[in-house]
């Protein structure tokens, strides 16, 4: 599981505490003089404070996180690899009457290459004020994105809502988010997409360099519009 930077900043202030409560007293450089432990119990309030409302502020800013060791980009923002679009995209059957949604547009990379008219294609995208949360959609027929990590459950929950009966939608995804103890309860309430090709070569997200794990299109396919690829657990080739 990703942990923003915020949030390591935030653990360690909790496991610091009690090492913060237990002194006595420390040299403080800046004021010259020491500072006793109720100082320091201040300063570690007034901290916690100001970080708990910078992740508030910014926990809708998080997109997908590469885990490609060493090669950070600001801000966690990854725009998603075209070959796993199109690697995606070159099985789907798009019907003439479909509503198509992209809740996180990001640099267009799927938007784009939906081929539907543009008064029949929905977006949400943070960055230009379009919170996808916080946005009502018509009942779409098809949902395909690369979802924010840290809000992946939420925009599951919400897309399969908007979601047509007979409609389709697919996620970028880490392989391993399909486990983890802490989201048990998130499958049994939503059920395992019927369809996860796993993506072959790993995507490249930064700098070229390859990601250091899997990643698969979580698919529910409803409609049947990615009718060549098999149920349950599969390989999608990219080039």
């Amino acid at each position: 599981m990703k942990i923003s930077g915020t949030k390591k900043c935030l653990l360690f202030l909790v496991r610091a505490k009690d090492v913060v409560v237990g002194m006595n007293s420390v040299k403080d450089d800046r004021l010259d003089r020491p500072v006793d432990g109720q100082e320091h119990i201040l300063m570690y309030n007034h901290v916690i404070k100001i970080l708990r409302i910078a992740y508030l502020n910014n926990k809708r800013k998080d997109y997908l996180v590469s885990s490609t060791i060493g090669n950070k980009i600001a801000r966690d923002d990854y725009p998603t690899p075209i070959n796993a679009v199109d690697a995606l995209l070159g099985k789907l059957t798009l019907r003439p009457n479909d509503k198509f949604l992209e809740p996180c547009r990001g640099t267009r990379n799927i938007f784009d290459r939906i081929k539907l008219p543009e008064n029949q294609k929905y977006w949400a995208e943070i960055q230009e004020d379009v919170d996808y949360l916080d946005t009502e959609f018509v009942q779409q027929d098809v949902i395909i994105t690369n979802p924010p990590f840290s809000l992946t459950l939420e925009f599951i929950r919400k897309s399969l809502s908007e979601l047509a009966p007979n409609g389709t939608l697919a996620y970028l995804q880490r392989v391993n988010f399909l486990g983890s103890r802490c989201r048990v309860d998130f499958w049994t309430e939503v059920g395992f997409p019927n369809k996860t090709p796993v993506l072959v070569p790993r995507p490249r997200f930064v700098n070229g360099g390859s990601d250091s794990c899997e990643y698969m299109w979580m698919i529910w396919d409803k409609g049947n519009r990615f009718s060549d690829i098999p149920d349950g657990i599969s390989h999608i080739i990219s080039k």
